[in-house]
């Protein structure tokens, strides 16, 4: 009798720890980690497109950043094209100053990244045009310099 009691006990500790999955925390197949933590991507924002005439040879570049779940802690302007005249100051700020450039057109970068070290980019298009050749006596309409001439 009392070897079926223990058999009896060994079998009901058997199915309970069957039931209760048998497990010792060391699971051969853990489930998957999202390396970012489901972070949501900052969003880079470089402002519209800029056109000057010479001799204006400097433009403000007003960017921006947003994080849905989070804050902006870096900002990075370079230049992604253009002439080799340019200096750039106050890169690392949403807004930068470029002076010194010459007719062309330059391509600058916004790179923005967030708390949890994601990042973004958008690009803004600065184009420099020649000189404005119109006279105080002549007819505006079709000068590129005329900002009133759709």
């Amino acid at each position: 009798m009392k070897t079926s009691f223990y058999l009896s006990v060994i079998f009901i500790w058997t199915m309970l720890l069957l039931a209760a999955g048998c497990s010792n925390g060391d699971d051969p197949d853990p489930a998957p980690i999202d390396p970012a933590g489901n972070k949501k991507q900052p969003i880079a924002n470089a402002g519209a497109d800029l056109r000057i005439y010479l001799p204006v040879d400097s433009v403000k570049l007003v960017g921006s950043g947003t994080d849905a779940d989070g804050t902006i802690a870096k900002y990075e302007w370079a230049k992604l094209s253009g002439p080799a005249s340019y200096n750039l100051i106050n890169s690392t700020a949403a807004e930068a100053k470029v002076k010194n450039l010459i007719e062309g057109d330059y391509a600058f970068t916004l790179k923005v990244t967030d708390n949890d070290g994601l990042s973004d980019a958008d690009t803004v298009l600065v184009i420099v045009g020649p000189p404005c050749n119109c006279a105080p006596d002549c007819d505006p309409i079709g000068d590129p310099c005329n900002p009133w001439d759709y």
